[in-house]
């Protein structure tokens, strides 16, 4: 019942945004703020930033529990990648790419069996009663990795989801995709803009002080 609750979230979220568009753009209208392309499958752009020289975590290290450590585990590889534009997304990325598309499968491979078995499943620290994540909420992603790209918050009120887009080397097109500015068919968050990017997705519930209730990864889109 849980698991389909979270589904029904987001369907609907997806629902809503491909609703309030009046229409897809055609790839010729779209034009991206770099020179990224467009391709049929997804091929090594090998045009990721690097991290940072200082350090863009805020989060206290010393006292975290199992959950925030394995969960740290993880994260502390993900940085942001400080490419601007006139949508102001915030994008991240993730170390340690590598170059083969084999390896680069396993490579996000393991961030998706990561989130989604460790983390959320049935067996996984989240629902563990002897060992849960009662202490990993919004504040906890906010200080280790950052603010998120995009947020949608539940009808009810109830819940909060945080959008995380990442940038990785194999994609079919630029991330993000951004049109021209000023298009008077796009808004902020638009699915188009962010398609082609991989996405960390966290839902938190409101009524339990912000405590994370959903966690999973999804590798590049296209």
């Amino acid at each position: 019942m849980r698991q389909l609750t979270i589904l029904a979230a987001v369907v609907l979220f997806l629902t809503l945004a491909m609703t309030c568009q009046k229409k897809a753009l055609p790839i010729d209208e779209g034009i991206s703020t770099s020179n990224d392309t467009l391709s049929y499958s997804r091929t090594d752009r090998d045009d990721v930033p690097p991290p940072p020289e200082i350090p863009w975590w805020t989060l206290d290290t010393t006292n975290l529990d199992t959950c925030q450590q394995r969960l740290w585990g993880y994260l502390r590889t993900m940085y942001p990648t400080r490419e601007d534009d006139y949508w102001g997304y915030e994008t991240y990325a993730i170390m340690g790419e590598p170059e083969g598309v084999f390896e680069h499968r396993d490579f996000v491979g393991r961030y998706l069996h990561f989130f989604i078995d460790t983390i959320y499943s049935k067996r996984g620290m989240l629902n563990d009663p002897a060992n849960p994540c009662m202490n990993v909420d919004t504040t906890f992603f906010l200080q280790a990795l950052g603010p998120p790209t995009c947020i949608s918050q539940h009808v009810s009120g109830h819940q909060t989801t945080y959008f995380y887009n990442f940038k990785m080397r194999y994609r079919s097109g630029p991330c993000p995709y951004i049109f021209n500015e000023g298009h008077p068919l796009e808004w902020r968050c638009d699915v188009q803009h962010l398609e082609y990017c991989a996405l960390l997705m966290v839902m938190f519930a409101k009524q339990e002080g912000g405590r994370m209730t959903y966690i999973s990864f999804y590798g590049p889109g296209g």
